[in-house]
């Protein structure tokens, strides 16, 4: 249990990080998510009363012009989903659209760097949690589609990124495609 002192300087520091964040200044923005990222090992307890505001400060960020804010964001609420309880990522579920288009995004902007780091978030996330994606399954698996199918990436291992994401979500969560033999073909060939 934390002393009353220890959780007013906690507190500053989210007050602290929660400006740099507001400000659009692209480094502030950066630095604070990476703050965010490396207090969740710390102070989960504490930050997880706040969930809300940490959805929205990570739905606002993941939707940031910048292609890296974006990316920062995506390792934030990676991290805090791998940290958090179960019980507590429901409310985080409404970001995976956001999350999904970081994805999407650095495809389109034949970014392969940030495409590769984003598919490596949602690659962990499925083995720690896959219910998480539940909700958006199959918008996830249409929107990785047109990776997989991709022929010219720098780094050919980026294309089976999607497929281990999709066959490890199916593998560790089976009902998501149980019934949906259409689907099943589809990840075969």
């Amino acid at each position: 249990m934390q002393s009353n002192e220890d959780q007013n300087i906690w507190q500053e520091l989210i007050n602290l990080v929660n400006e740099f964040i507001q400000t659009q200044q692209e480094k502030k923005v950066d630095a604070g998510l990476q703050i965010f990222n490396g207090l969740f090992s710390f102070i989960m307890d504490h930050l997880i009363k706040y969930k809300d505001d940490l959805a929205r400060t990570f739905g606002a960020t993941l939707q940031h012009q910048s292609l890296d804010i974006k990316l920062a964001s995506l390792q934030a609420v990676s991290n805090l989903l791998s940290t958090a309880e179960r019980k507590d990522t429901k409310a985080f579920t409404e970001l995976i659209p956001f999350m999904t288009k970081v994805i999407i995004d650095s495809f389109n902007e034949q970014d392969e760097v940030v495409l590769e780091d984003a598919l490596v978030e949602f690659n962990e996330l499925a083995e720690i949690e896959p219910a998480f994606f539940k909700p958006y399954f199959n918008d996830i698996y249409q929107a990785l589609k047109p990776v997989t199918a991709y022929t010219d990436f720098a780094n050919a291992n980026i294309r089976q990124q999607p497929l281990e994401f999709i066959v490890t979500l199916v593998e560790r969560k089976p009902s998501l495609a149980q019934k949906n033999t259409e689907l099943l073909k589809d990840i075969l060939e």
